[in-house]
């Protein structure tokens, strides 16, 4: 092979590919022996660092160098996650690590959510993309309350996740309130999103005031004046749904939907007021709840606009309302107490804000229908 000075440049032909081609060649070739054949060292390893552990497993020999020593044998998550949104590390990359684990179990069934199981891998994944490590009690104070984490999404969560869970989201806020009306009371559907059982509340409410009325005299067509203030129960009845912002279409099976609340076998008197003291007292309920949670009005318009007005804070509240559901756990942050209904601060500390041992008494501007 020539050298560079032996191959004059006029001897290529520069202006053909071929000639350029023959050129680099030869310019590449002449300045590799000017480089050494091995590449710098900016560190140099003469010793195993791992030498008293080395009777251990690899990765449990770098858990116990760190434990004992201090030294870290791998970079931080947060280093692997940005090769990750880089490229550098890829699905296949995770899948191929995690396979290699037996132990995980990759495929064990960890629940079951929206009728299809989660399994292992998924949450394994999440956690290694994102991060799910349990968090102090103050840190999780600081994230709900100052950083709204159960209102809207992380900033790393992926676009096209975030999307889906808006899309289905939005979904199951179409058929939820579709449910008000056939199986459902305005109660049943705040109560699923706030976490608190209002329709047990109301149950034990109506029961009580019918039961303190049968202990004094039978039933006919009016109750005592301070139960129901001079009206008929067909009155109240109209009334309240009218406050409930209750349509007339659906006001037949919003009642029927009260009955199914209650043992079937009754006169129909005892019925008419059960479904008129059910619907006084969830207007004034629903109406505090509403208002204390959300801002807003205690009708189903209001509630129904909230929601599409917030689709984030929908969203994520409905996940977090379902993650505490699945452990039969109360929100801790709830602005109501779970068990009295009464408003109550972050930090657990039950308040009567109403001056009264009932939740739906002296509310201010929520008041039971007239």
């Amino acid at each position: 092979m020539p050298t560079h000075d032996e191959q004059p440049e006029h001897a290529l032909d520069l202006s053909t590919l071929e000639g350029r081609r023959k050129h680099l060649q030869h310019e590449v070739h002449h300045y590799s022996h000017m480089l050494s054949p091995q590449g710098p060292i900016t560190t140099f390893v003469h010793h195993n660092t791992l030498h008293g552990f080395q009777h251990l497993p690899f990765e449990q020999a770098i858990k116990e160098a760190n434990r004992i020593v201090g030294g870290r044998g791998y970079l931080a998550n947060e280093d692997y996650r940005r090769f990750y949104a880089r490229g550098r590390i890829n699905d296949a990359d995770l899948a191929q690590s995690m396979a290699e684990r037996a132990e995980l179990a990759l495929e064990d069934p960890v629940m079951e959510m929206d009728r299809r199981q989660l399994r292992a891998a998924e949450i394994y994944r999440l956690h290694l993309l994102h991060g799910i490590d349990p968090i102090e009690t103050d840190e999780l104070y600081h994230q709900v309350v100052e950083r709204q984490a159960t209102r809207a999404f992380r900033a790393d969560v992926p676009a096209a996740a975030r999307d889906a869970l808006l899309q289905k989201s939005q979904a199951e806020l179409t058929a939820g309130l579709e449910r008000i009306g056939r199986d459902w009371t305005l109660a049943h559907w705040l109560g699923a999103r706030t976490g608190l059982n209002l329709s047990a509340w109301l149950r034990e409410r109506v029961q009580h005031t019918l039961a303190a009325h049968e202990a004094e005299q039978e039933f006919d067509d009016a109750l005592p004046a301070d139960i129901v203030p001079g009206q008929n129960p067909q009155q109240m009845i109209k009334r309240c749904l009218g406050a409930l912002g209750i349509a007339d279409a659906r006001a037949q099976d919003y009642l029927a939907c009260i009955d199914m609340q209650f043992d079937r076998q009754q006169d129909a008197t005892r019925q008419t007021w059960q479904q008129a003291i059910w619907l006084r007292e969830e207007a004034a309920l629903v109406g505090t709840i509403a208002h204390r949670h959300f801002g807003v009005a205690g009708t189903l318009r209001a509630l129904a606009d909230d929601c599409q007005a917030h689709p984030e804070a929908y969203a994520v509240g409905t996940l977090w309302q379902a993650w505490l559901a699945h452990d039969a756990l109360s929100d801790p942050f709830s602005p109501s107490d779970p068990n009295t209904l009464l408003a109550h601060n972050i930090v657990g500390n039950p308040r009567n804000c109403c001056g009264s041992s009932s939740p739906i008494r002296n509310a201010g501007a929520v008041r039971r229908c007239p």
